[in-house]
């Protein structure tokens, strides 16, 4: 086991405890110790939960020393008596205070670890303490910071002192900030009460050598370099360190190592007030509420109760003169907020320039997307297409240029093919789409018709084909004013199975000689038959849009040829070839 290290004091440092050992409290409640996070005066300092808690949450500490020595024993004496939930709670109420810088009591007890006692007091956790935020801001705190610290310590020796207690340590490594939501940066609390003793009620001040010198020397009041704890003495403590958070230089900082040279320093400076003003703020004004509350110290008798509220009116009428408020936050930096930093000439223009290339760069990303999801019906339904600025399909998109925009969509007419304006959308931003139907353009495909010389293409009546129809087949344009024929003489164009029917029509022709004078023109050339043809249909008697009937568009055709259309419609309908 390592030694233990000894204090110049003569106070012993407890040996490193490990990470989860669980300490028992006179209440038997159980603690879960967590990581060493510092050092006081007398023991070490841990962070804490209750046993039960799960977690790396660690809400308390653990003050911890070794059982021979006494400082700990006289704190938890103290909190026991003067730290519960119950008092603290009914001061607060009584002094309508919405926070209060008095820690509370959560438990303490004895622990065996490795054959060494030690004793241990549960508190709550706090946060940074004063000394080092004073170091970290050039060892200077704001006047308003000063006076708001002053009004919260004063309320907490009002609350011992009425216990008939005095702290007799007051000093910024003691004064630690609150770490809750309601306190944070806001209260400061006292801690660290292992000089907490009785004051003296006695009529005769009698000085007492033992305990003469006993604290922090810099800040020991003149009572307590004569052994004697008393009220006063807790607030000239406070006096002087509110002169060293001011930034002064106090006059006895050099003679600390000679207690009783910073004695006489004190009892010099005390019995002038003006004088010792000089000294410690110089050339820099001295706050009013300083010196007034320098001057209520002198007069007050050792034994004698101070007037809490006469000081706290001194010290907010300092705050207000300062600039500060009661309810504000604590801030521990002299620095001002920096100013904007000026300009160089034209630097106003390139910032602007770069703003507004920012704004054009985000109005093109808003008005122009690289792809758009945009929709094709069916069936009444939405499906989504992605169409990029590369189609060049006949569903053309087009690049928008201004957030909003009138979209016209076309849809097919179910018996002519017309197109018609759909509904106009608005969107922002929009894309030149088709509607919610489809544009569907239908071509007419001509039929070929086997003559005697050759092929006749003759475009199809625009009406249902026999048969059932296939999804998606549009039905055919009709165009009435004129058949179109076309002969063709080359039969190395034409297929085998087409130049056999050829044959078997030339030799049928051949053998049907008592056919009709129709029959034999039809079967003669190609012209003869459109002539015959448009001789006997009643096309001169149509109207213009009206559709012939399949009668009349077989005229001058015979049983065999009508047979050979029919089969070839029929044929082209199954599969598909009609648009």
């Amino acid at each position: 086991m390592p030694p233990k290290k000894k204090k110049e004091n003569g106070y012993k440092f407890a040996s490193p405890l490990p990470k989860g050992l669980i300490l028992e409290d006179i209440a038997k409640k159980k603690w879960k110790l967590g990581v060493s996070i510092g050092k006081g005066g007398f023991g070490e300092i841990y962070s804490a939960q209750e046993a039960e808690a799960k977690g790396n949450n660690y809400p308390f500490v653990v003050k911890i020393e070794p059982h021979e020595n006494g400082p700990l024993f006289v704190e938890i004496n103290f909190y026991i008596r003067n730290a519960k939930v119950a008092d603290v709670e009914k001061f607060k109420k009584e002094n309508s205070l919405n926070t209060f810088g008095m820690p509370v009591y959560y438990g303490s007890g004895s622990h065996e670890y490795n054959g060494e006692r030690y004793r241990f007091l549960i508190m709550e956790k706090f946060g940074s303490d004063l000394l080092m935020l004073f170091n970290q801001n050039n060892k200077q705190f704001p006047v308003q910071t000063v006076f708001k610290i002053g009004l919260q310590i004063i309320d907490v020796l009002k609350y011992i002192h009425n216990r008939g207690y005095v702290h007799a340590d007051i000093k910024g490594a003691n004064l630690l900030l609150g770490l809750s939501k309601d306190d944070q940066n806001k209260q400061i609390y006292l801690v660290d009460f292992g000089l907490a003793t009785k004051y003296s009620l006695e009529k005769e001040f009698k000085p007492n050598p033992k305990k003469a010198h006993d604290g922090t020397i810099e800040y020991l009041s003149r009572d307590a370099h004569l052994g004697v704890q008393t009220r006063r003495g807790d607030l000239e403590i406070l006096a002087y360190n509110m002169l060293h958070w001011l930034g002064c230089k106090l006059p006895w900082e050099n003679k600390i190592k000679d207690p009783k040279l910073v004695q006489k320093s004190k009892e010099d400076s005390m019995s002038s007030v003006s004088n010792m003003i000089k000294v410690c703020f110089d050339s820099t004004p001295c706050p009013k509420a300083i010196e007034d509350y320098l001057i209520y110290l002198s007069t007050l008798k050792f034994n004698t109760a101070p007037d809490y509220e006469k000081i706290k009116t001194i010290f907010k009428s300092g705050l207000k003169s300062a600039g500060g408020t009661l309810h504000s936050s604590l801030e521990f930096s002299m620095s001002k907020t920096p100013s904007k930093t000026p300009r160089t000439p034209g630097s106003a223009g390139r910032s602007s320039n770069r703003n507004k290339g920012k704004k054009n760069e985000m109005d093109d990303e808003a008005t122009t997307p690289k792809s758009i999801n945009v929709t094709r019906p069916k069936k009444g339904f939405i499906k989504p297409i992605k169409y990029t600025d590369d189609d060049t399909s006949e569903h053309e998109v087009s690049k928008p240029k201004l957030t909003k925009a009138k979209v016209q969509s076309r849809k097919v007419n179910r018996d002519n093919s017309s197109e018609v304006d759909s509904d106009i959308i608005e969107s922002s931003p929009v894309v030149s789409v088709q509607s919610r139907k489809r544009k569907v353009q239908q071509k007419t495909k001509p039929l070929k018709i086997q003559g005697i010389n050759g092929m006749s293409n003759i475009d199809s009546p625009n009406r249902k084909p026999r048969g059932k129809p296939k999804n998606n087949i549009g039905q055919r344009k009709q165009n009435l004013s004129s058949i179109s024929e076309q002969d063709t003489d080359d039969d190395d164009n034409e297929t085998p199975t087409k130049r056999i029917r050829k044959r078997k029509l030339r030799t049928k022709n051949a053998s049907n000689t008592n056919n009709s004078t129709e029959q034999t023109e039809a079967y003669s050339d190609n012209e003869q038959v459109t002539e015959n043809r448009k001789k006997k249909t009643n096309s001169s008697k149509l109207k213009k849009g009206q559709a012939m009937s399949l009668d009349d568009l077989t005229v001058g055709y015979t049983d065999a040829m009508k047979e050979v259309l029919f089969k070839k419609m029929k044929k082209e309908n199954k599969k598909g070839k009609l648009n």
